[in-house]
């Protein structure tokens, strides 16, 4: 079992590559889903924090002329993570990276810490893992949203490298999955090849929501110690190292 599949978009192997590809293991990507832009304009309204939650956003954000001379403007820019705090560097003066894991510890802390009257615009997916926004709204924030991006969920091959994946690799190796999409992205491969039941192969996943989706459809799976990128490649290349060293 030496062989890494990674799920994120191609958009995302770009950034991905080096360090998926450094682990010291075959890699196949597998790209689960794929990001469609909503060219989104920055809205007039600058009297509140922005919340941005994933390194995509930042992305897209940075891709898109209206943001990025357009962000500086806002209060300040909340977020979580230490990968999307760095990504976000250079874009405000005031960016502050809550000691959170997760979406739901997001809302919480925010709830916790930030007063009812507090203004926030949530800028991200337009079908984001935890909605944030619904949290927020439900504890009396005045929150809106902006979706700078969609994901399609789906494997982003042609007929014929699907087809080689489904004969050759379903049952081979780890697999990471770096959000719920992605996952509803692999099972779609999975079934329209033939395969209903669960799969043979090692899942590692980024997070409890994305872990939550995977264990219901994997023989196996465990969960990155902390919900990033980094993590996911170094649990799943001790899975691999640890599987070369049992032979």
């Amino acid at each position: 079992m030496t062989l890494l599949i990674w799920t994120r978009s191609r958009k995302d192997w770009d950034r991905d590559r080096c360090a998926v590809e450094s682990c010291g293991h075959t890699v196949l990507h597998l790209p689960c889903l794929k990001l469609r832009d909503m060219s989104s304009q920055c809205p007039d309204d600058v009297d509140r924090f922005v919340i941005v939650t994933s390194s995509n956003s930042v992305f897209f954000i940075k891709q898109n002329p209206s943001w990025r001379q357009g962000i500086v403007r806002f209060k300040g820019i909340l977020t979580f993570g230490k990968e999307t705090a760095r990504s976000l560097d250079g874009l405000h003066s005031h960016i502050q990276c809550l000691p959170v894991g997760t979406g739901q510890q997001f809302s919480q802390k925010i709830c916790q810490d930030y007063a009812r009257r507090t203004r926030f615009l949530f800028v991200g997916a337009k079908y984001p893992a935890y909605d944030i926004v619904d949290h927020l709204k439900r504890s009396s924030f005045q929150i809106e949203k902006v979706s700078l991006y969609e994901t399609i969920i789906g494997v982003d091959l042609s007929v014929e490298e699907k087809k080689r994946f489904t004969d050759r690799y379903r049952n081979r190796g780890v697999i990471c999955f770096a959000s719920p999409s992605a996952v509803s992205g692999f099972l779609g491969l999975m079934k329209s090849g033939g395969s209903h039941q669960k799969s043979q192969l090692h899942a590692v996943a980024i997070g409890p929501t994305t872990k939550a989706l995977a264990d219901a459809h994997f023989v196996t799976v465990d969960q990155a110690p902390e919900p990033k990128v980094s993590s996911l490649i170094r649990t799943a290349k001790r899975i691999l190292d640890d599987g070369m060293r049992a032979r």
